[in-house]
């Protein structure tokens, strides 16, 4: 601007401004429940689409991405919170827009489904029995993998006091527990409980080899120690201790050698619940011609009924090829 005189003039000014990218929201999705898995990951339905997007730039602007979901807690809950990243927008009005992730997606994590069984155990008539005393008294399937349950309450409806009648009871298994660094937690799992069954049975008979003769019908030299009346190869003692028949012919049952590895063997035996007077040594030796010893012996022990099945596992000494076993039956 200019006076009529020329005295004076005047200068517009130069003006600047920040034009910031518009934001455009991701529309169109929304979470997918699921079971419970031990992870936070997730998933989303539906097709993504922008909103705000000007007319005119509708087709230079394309969303896209890898979009990572993950939930806010991998624990099994209602409308959990899920966090979405990794949407990206591309096409050459994109530097006008900046995209918002998708925000207010909620899904379920439904508990898994697990079951816990009491597992069955047996006592004789006359003992107690406490529950939780370290034998396994419990088995699980269906958690995640990395997850243990420490200890299971169980209650019996009987049977656990020396007194209590001979019979079948129930035991009820409930509020499975984790460990201190166990990263279970029940609520993540919806349980079925199986109950298992306590069975008390009577005490064992204990019996002598003479009573247990002449209940077999054995008389005379029939009835002795190292007779075989039968000529089963299983001599009287034998069949004594391993509560067989010695009449019936059935030979060694129950009795057998297995190799667990390179370096091990069992000895499977069965043993009388009412054998008295005669002691059982398990034996080895590592050619049959020397004589045999007494080695360091892991047993373990199935309770059968009228009789335990008896497993004996040795390993063999440093530098042997070979090992026999054999389980020695005497009468002190």
């Amino acid at each position: 601007f200019t006076d009529p005189n020329g005295n004076y003039s005047v200068t517009a000014p130069t003006v600047t401004a920040t034009i910031s990218p518009k934001e455009v929201v991701v529309l169109g999705l929304s979470g997918t429940n699921k079971e419970y898995d031990g992870v936070s990951s997730g998933t989303l339905v539906g097709a993504a689409s922008l909103l705000g997007v000007e007319t005119t730039d509708q087709a230079s602007v394309v969303l896209g991405g890898t979009p990572l979901v993950s939930f806010v807690s991998a624990s099994a809950g209602l409308a959990v919170e899920m966090v979405v990243s990794g949407y990206t927008l591309s096409g050459s009005e994109a530097g006008n827009y900046q995209v918002v992730q998708p925000i207010g997606l909620v899904a379920d994590i439904t508990p898994k489904a697990a079951t816990v069984t009491a597992n069955n155990q047996n006592k004789t008539f006359g003992t107690t029995l406490s529950f939780g005393a370290g034998q396994r008294e419990f088995s699980v399937t269906g958690l995640v993998v990395g997850e243990a349950i420490d200890t299971v309450t169980l209650g019996a409806s009987g049977g656990t006091q020396g007194q209590d009648p001979i019979g079948p009871y129930t035991i009820t298994p409930s509020d499975p527990v984790g460990g201190a660094f166990n990263r279970f937690r029940s609520g993540n799992y919806a349980f079925t409980f199986v109950n298992g069954t306590l069975t008390v049975t009577d005490a064992p008979t204990t019996i002598t080899l003479t009573d247990w003769a002449t209940q077999n019908g054995l008389i005379g030299a029939d009835a002795a120690p190292d007779a075989d009346p039968d000529n089963d190869g299983v001599s009287n003692l034998m069949a004594y201790y391993m509560a067989l028949d010695p009449k019936g012919g059935q030979g060694m049952v129950g009795y057998g050698l297995k190799a667990l590895s390179d370096s091990s063997l069992s000895l499977t035996y069965r043993r009388s619940k009412g054998v008295t007077g005669v002691s059982a040594t398990v034996q080895a030796s590592g050619d049959l011609s020397s004589s045999w010893n007494t080695p360091s012996v892991q047993e373990s022990v199935v309770d059968k009924g009228t009789y335990e099945e008896v497993t004996a596992t040795v390993t063999n000494p440093t530098g042997s090829t070979k090992m026999f076993m054999r389980l020695n039956l005497t009468q002190p």
